[in-house]
């Protein structure tokens, strides 16, 4: 079994263990068969969670979450997750749904299949013993203020927004001297593109993209990665 990776304490940053936590409270209350006793935060995340299903923007943070699972977990990768459209519980919660592709309005009513608790219960380990680190960058100087501190421990970051304006000028500025990779498919790829029948087709396309763009970056580094340790 590899040893865990250490990684420096960084304000701003949090271990996913207690947010898994949180997550898992979450999940007992929507499945509780009293949904007037579901607290207000907890119906909040659901709220979330709803919403995200009905983006026209789902496909990609469904090949987000594929990327982050199949590449990023499975690789042991230090990772920063960076919340700003949706809040750090529901992130986790859509994580650990998407890795079995679970997350429908049934489940969010609480109709939760026999097959589902697996599913969870795995997601939860194997994030609470990886490299990640998430972040709630919902204030507007939190992102920077954090990725100041965070690009150098950690080889990649994943953003819920658009990295666009200043706020790009100054993550490429902070970024050119360190290790760290962003994966968003949130950038030029969302740029108006009539080409598409409809905005559904269109976020089916974008995913697929940045799915595939992604993977290549992640292996690119990885190869490079492996040649400089020989």
């Amino acid at each position: 079994m590899p040893k865990p990776i250490a990684l420096p304490t960084i304000a701003g940053l949090v271990e996913m263990k207690p947010i898994v936590h949180q997550a898992m409270e979450v999940l007992e209350f929507i499945g509780a068969t009293k949904r007037n006793s579901v607290p207000e935060d907890t119906e909040k995340v659901r709220e979330e969670l709803s919403a995200l299903l009905h983006s026209p923007s789902l496909y990609l943070y469904m090949n987000q979450s594929a990327v982050f699972w199949q590449r990023l977990i499975r690789h042991q990768k230090p990772t920063v997750l960076f919340c700003r459209n949706y809040s750090p519980v529901a992130t986790t919660l859509f994580q650990m749904c998407m890795s079995g592709n679970i997350l429908t309005e049934a489940f969010l009513d609480g109709n939760f299949k026999e097959s589902d608790y697996p599913v969870l219960t795995s997601a939860a380990g194997k994030l609470t013993i990886s490299p990640i680190r998430i972040c709630d960058a919902r204030e507007p100087d939190t992102f920077l203020r954090v990725l100041s501190d965070a690009r150098r421990a950690f080889e990649y970051a994943l953003c819920d927004w658009t990295l666009a304006g200043e706020e790009a000028a100054a993550t490429y500025r902070l970024t050119q001297d360190s290790q760290i990779t962003f994966l968003c498919p949130f950038g030029e790829e969302m740029e108006t593109d009539d080409s598409f029948p409809s905005q559904h087709h269109k976020a089916v396309k974008q995913g697929h993209t940045f799915a595939k763009h992604a993977s290549e970056r992640i292996d690119a580094k990885m190869a490079a990665n492996s040649k400089t340790a020989l």
